[in-house]
């Protein structure tokens, strides 16, 4: 296992207070001078962030400089004066077999930390640089301990939606097809197979709400979707064959979350509640944590089908077939998208919810 440090931030009034804890040492590192985090700047991030979620959210995407100049500000405002001075008091750095947790709770849960712009020249950002994992905190009255499996049978759910000659209700042929998703949910399937698993794969039609939610009670290993996404309120949706199945829906119809979860699909974990809402949603991050989910892969705001195929095959090559590290397998994929006028709006929409020190055979053995 490689070295891995969790930093945790939380958000005090107008004051970001952060400890360091590191996972091979026991040490515990307090940040003593919490940062000053005005409303002034948390509203400007937060404007910019929700002006790529509006804008992205619609079937025409904004120019591509109008696009990178939000990308811009968020990272400048991220980084400078924020989380400069904490990675300089912790003496963070990247090196190689180093990975960082974000622990976050529903106050800073809300900032696209990843996109920190932690170098002007070259221009790159703190996902681009280090392997970056979230931790989400959720609150609750007592703590859940989940139960090892009975099975030694290794588990998927792999769903793929097209959406050629059905769902006509979100929006006209060209607007809502996807030419890769089917495509996408195969070459998942066959890659898990070979690798063992034991796999449900519901293409197209039979992807039907009912159908997904019987699956996901069976006590997954892994559970990848790909189709349309969105958000409602303060919850995250994707789209089934016969209707939308939104967070709420999964959280009162599990009790054990997969280990391994792909949602992609626009807005999976946008955080700004109602695209311009000041608390932490309800979406699939939060629903996956609170039964025991391991890792999550998902998206910040909207994403474009082609790009997004390229993105999850070369994860999982990286993350399976090459036994990369989950940190190491994400960053390498935003790299080998990155170049291309649609993959420019794709790639820094993933985050990575999870260890990124551990390996995939790693995380099979958590409760196993």
């Amino acid at each position: 296992m490689s070295a891995s440090q969790i930093l945790r931030m939380q958000l005090e009034g107008s004051e970001l207070k952060c400890e360091l804890l590191d996972l091979e040492s026991m040490q515990i590192a307090r940040f003593d001078k919490p940062i000053p985090f005005s409303e002034k700047k948390r509203n400007d991030i937060c404007r910019s962030y929700r002006w790529i979620l509006r804008k992205l959210s619609r079937y025409d995407p904004p120019p591509i400089r109008d696009y990178k100049n939000q990308l811009r500000k968020i990272g400048v405002l991220m980084w400078d004066d924020l989380l400069e001075k904490v990675f300089i008091d912790f003496d963070l750095k990247s090196r190689k077999g180093s990975y960082i947790s974000l622990a976050l709770d529903d106050s800073t849960i809300l900032f696209p930390w990843e996109l920190a712009l932690y170098s002007k020249r070259p221009r790159t950002m703190l996902c681009e640089t280090f392997s970056v994992g979230r931790l989400r905190a959720i609150e609750s009255e007592y703590w859940v301990q989940f139960k090892p499996r009975r099975t030694k049978r290794k588990t998927a759910l792999v769903v793929g939606l097209n959406y050629e000659d059905y769902r006509s209700d979100l929006g006209s042929d060209d607007k809502r097809v996807l030419e890769h998703a089917e495509e996408e949910a195969k070459f998942v399937r066959d890659l898990l197979e070979y690798n063992g698993f034991d796999i449900t794969l519901l293409p197209g039609k039979k992807a039907t709400k009912e159908r997904i939610l019987n699956n996901l009670q069976r006590r997954l290993d892994v559970f990848h979707f790909t189709g349309h996404g969105s958000t409602y309120q303060d919850r995250s949706l994707i789209s089934a064959s016969d209707g939308d199945l939104d967070t709420k829906e999964v959280i009162d119809g599990i009790s054990d979350a997969p280990k391994v979860s792909f949602i992609n699909a626009c807005e999976s974990v946008a955080e700004n509640a109602e695209k311009g809402g000041e608390r932490a949603a309800n979406n699939w991050a939060k629903a996956l944590a609170t039964y025991g989910g391991s890792t999550l892969v998902a998206t910040l705001w909207s994403i474009f089908d082609k790009p997004s195929a390229r993105f999850s095959q070369w994860f999982y090559n990286q993350f399976i077939k090459k036994e990369k590290p989950l940190g190491d397998a994400i960053r390498l994929s935003r790299k080998h998208i990155k170049n291309g006028d649609e993959s420019v709006y794709t790639w820094p929409a993933y985050v990575v919810y999870g260890y990124p020190h551990l390996s995939f055979k790693e995380i099979l053995q958590i409760n196993a």
